[in-house]
């Protein structure tokens, strides 16, 4: 049932890293907010550490 509503969003604001790390690269229309809490991520989009960081889906590249 929440699939089907992810699927139906126009927009999805999906809030905190796990979300992140759940739903990168799920093909919808996610804006993801979080902290970069860790060094994976401090890396992966070049902030300080505690950055707040709001990517679009589209705009990132392959999470690894």
């Amino acid at each position: 049932e929440a699939r089907t509503l992810l699927e139906q969003a126009d927009v999805i604001l999906a809030k905190g890293q796990g979300n992140f790390e759940t739903m990168n690269d799920c093909g919808l229309n996610v804006y993801y907010l979080f902290l970069c809490k860790c060094d994976l991520f401090v890396k992966k989009f070049q902030v300080p550490r505690f950055s707040p960081v709001i990517v679009h889906e589209k705009r990132i590249v392959q999470y690894t």
